[in-house]
């Protein structure tokens, strides 16, 4: 009974990470890892904590570490130069420009997307962990430099 409460509350504490973070955990689990999945949950969330602390965006933070940004990358320039300066924060922003998404990622990036199998259409590019894989491809190819915000 004990371990049923103990892992339910850790289930609780673990709502804020992605359905592929959290099926890591439970693959860990089920594997007879569950000292080092629970170690490895409780200091996830004490640097989510850390990183997304007062700064704008917060609500994103899972996706951006899911895409492969590290919390620093994160605490800067994602959560306080380029997200918040080019979207505002919002999944659904579409630029004038043909920019899409949290990062807004410019329709030109759709076909090398599709390519590498992100997003074949500019649409995709609204969705939260999708925008945030594409940025971490953009990243990838350009660096920083590849917003202007930044």
């Amino acid at each position: 009974m004990k371990r049923i409460v103990a892992t339910a509350g850790l289930v609780l504490a673990l709502t804020g990470c992605t359905t592929s973070q959290y099926l890591r955990y439970v693959d860990a689990v089920m594997n007879g890892h569950e000292a080092e999945a629970k170690e490895a949950a409780l200091q996830y969330e004490a640097d989510r904590a850390d990183a997304t602390e007062g700064r704008p965006c917060a609500e994103w933070y899972d996706d951006a570490i899911s895409a492969g940004f590290t919390p620093t990358e994160w605490r800067s320039p994602i959560s306080t130069v380029i997200m918040p300066r080019e979207s505002h924060c919002q999944p659904e922003a579409i630029g004038p420009t043909d920019d899409w998404g949290l990062m807004q990622i410019h329709g030109t990036w759709v076909p090398a997307l599709c390519r590498a199998g992100i997003a074949c259409n500019r649409r995709d590019l609204l969705d939260p962990e999708t925008n945030m894989l594409a940025a971490r491809f953009v990243f990838e190819a350009q660096g920083w430099q590849a917003w202007a915000t930044y």
